[in-house]
């Protein structure tokens, strides 16, 4: 690989999703791989170098600047992960650099308070606080040597400090010959996986004897040099590049808004017509993420519950007849067939979130609702075989319940579990615990299956909601929301029953359901086809700049 074929692909890479981050971690890799810059047989030869590392240690061990340390093998055979260019050589870190952690010293946080000054103080990732004093005045390499960055590296593990500076015991303190020599290590060390050398999962630490065993491939003192020049010119042109992405996306996004609040704002059937069809052909310069369409739906969903989608009617029965019908259903008396617990709250007494149209009212979820329920907390022992059983992990993004990896339950503690409600064609699940609250899923298929704890089953009193209306209700924003407010956990998210059924819900006559219904159908067919386009975009980006990085690596 030359330079040449490098930028050909520079920017196939940068522009698929992620690509600048992988870009610079290909930088870094093509660097100490040698294929950055090419190699001048004039330079002299890295084992050069190291007999001048090896006779600088050997002064400061005699001045007693240093200890002496243990000596560490050469590197084998099997730890060469690629082939070197000439005059390379690999070398294990302690033997490239001089360790002078001994300098360090630790302050707590109460004594920086009392020596508030000028000097900057390190730790594992970078200046953590000011002080009056310093320990050391030259440029140096500092590596993280704990911490959880160590593993995520959300930001760079290795780094020089320079000027007059502290350093704590959370840092390695490293020299070597000339700070082109720190330089490339600091790129060298960044640009590897340094899992093999972290000991501990709840602290991670890299200490001394782990950093020092780590192979390098060594380049001479001259390449190292235009590496690290060439380094910082790829890695200034991706800070570039990534300004003008922001700046892209910056103005995607108000443009994005712009549409939006044309589509919420239009008065006319005419006005929602054209903004859907501006929003319809013009997505791809107003969004490059497929994620972004999340934002469209849930401003349809709002459009729909407004009542701004469907033309109203003075159709009957009306909204509030149902509801009188639903209240005379709730007061008939308890018998066996008829054993359900009166509601405590009166269906046509319920306060609005929003206007709505006047032909409509808002209720509350349980009196459209047959019955709003859960399982046994107790969670049942699973099986092999037996009865499906489902979890919030298995209501599907696209909108469906997923059979294709349950766990299953025995016949009998289906039969223990679903003695109060058992999940039939035309219930919804919903999620009611931990990252998926508020996800509604219709039951679509006649089958035997059994919810957990994590959802409750929503059955809807057929003859008098749209069960796909409801559905939509409770995947909006407007059902969220309420779920949010009354979460009884500060940790994982808990929705109780009884919050479910206080939910506040738009409430238009039937007729209207049905078409609200068929006009979100249309337009979630639409947000469905624009995110499946962005989303195959990405996946062409991706497959591109993934051969793109073969090629670049190979």
């Amino acid at each position: 690989m030359d330079f040449k074929t490098f930028l050909e692909n520079f920017d196939a890479i940068v522009e698929a999703p992620g690509g600048i981050p992988k870009l610079r971690s290909l930088i870094l890799d093509l660097a100490v791989r040698g294929k950055l810059v090419p190699q001048n047989p004039e330079d002299k030869p890295a084992s050069v170098l190291v007999e001048k590392i090896r006779f600088k240690k050997e002064q400061l061990i005699k001045e007693k600047k240093i200890r002496q340390s243990d000596s560490l093998p050469p590197v084998e055979l099997k730890e060469m992960s690629h082939e070197l260019p000439n005059g390379w050589k690999w070398i294990r870190f302690g033997d490239a650099t001089i360790c002078r952690d001994g300098e360090r010293i630790p302050l707590s946080r109460e004594q920086r308070t009392l020596r508030q000054g000028e000097y900057d103080y390190y730790g594992a990732s970078g200046v953590i606080d000011k002080i009056d004093d310093y320990l050391f005045d030259e440029p140096l390499l500092l590596i993280g040597e704990d911490g959880a960055n160590l593993v995520n590296r959300s930001t760079p593990i290795a780094f020089i400090a320079s000027g007059k500076y502290w350093v704590n015991n959370h840092a390695h303190v490293l020299d070597s010959l000339s700070v082109d020599c720190l330089r490339y290590f600091e790129v060298f060390i960044n640009a590897i996986d340094l899992k093999p050398y972290i000991t501990g999962t709840a602290q991670p630490k890299m200490n001394q004897a782990k950093m020092n065993s780590i192979p390098v491939p060594l380049p001479p003192l001259a390449e190292q040099k235009r590496i690290v020049e060439k380094v910082d010119e790829l890695m200034a042109l991706c800070d570039r590049y990534e300004a003008a992405q922001q700046t892209r996306d910056n103005l995607r996004q108000k443009l994005r808004g712009s549409a939006i609040a044309s589509l919420m704002n239009a008065e006319t059937d005419e006005e929602l017509d054209a903004a859907w069809a501006f929003v319809r052909d013009n997505w791809h310069n107003l969004s490059q993420h497929p994620e972004d369409v999340n934002g469209l739906r849930q401003s349809a969903l709002k459009l729909a519950f407004q009542g701004r989608l469907t033309q109203q009617s003075t159709e009957t029965p009306s909204a509030s007849e149902l509801l009188k019908a639903i209240q005379q259903e709730q007061e008939e008396p308890v018998t066996k067939k008829n054993s359900r617990r009166k509601n405590l709250l009166n269906p046509l007494i319920c306060p609005s979130i929003f206007d709505i149209p006047q032909s409509w009212e808002w209720t509350y979820l349980d009196f459209v609702c047959e019955q709003i329920g859960d399982i046994d907390h107790k969670m049942p022992q699973a099986v092999k075989q037996g009865v499906p059983f489902l979890s919030a992990k298995d209501l599907k993004d696209d909108g469906t319940l997923d059979f294709s990896a349950p766990k299953y339950i025995s016949e009998e503690d289906y039969e223990r579990l679903s003695r109060k409600i058992k999940p039939r064609k035309g219930d919804i699940v919903y999620s009611r615990i931990g990252a998926k609250l508020g996800k509604a899923r219709l039951v679509e298929v006649d089958t035997t299956f059994l919810i957990s704890y994590s959802c409750c089953l929503i059955r809807p009193k057929y003859q008098f909601i749209n069960v796909r209306y409801l559905r939509y209700f409770l995947d909006s924003k407007l059902a969220l929301e309420q779920a949010i407010s009354s979460t009884q956990s500060i940790g994982v998210p808990d929705l109780g029953l009884g919050a479910i059924k206080q939910y506040k819900i738009p409430y238009p006559p039937l007729g209207e359901q049905k078409r609200i219904v068929a006009k979100v159908d249309e337009l979630m067919q639409l947000c469905n086809q624009l995110e499946a386009s962005l989303r195959q975009s990405q996946q062409r980006a991706e497959s591109f700049a993934a051969s793109a990085i073969s090629h670049l690596t190979i």
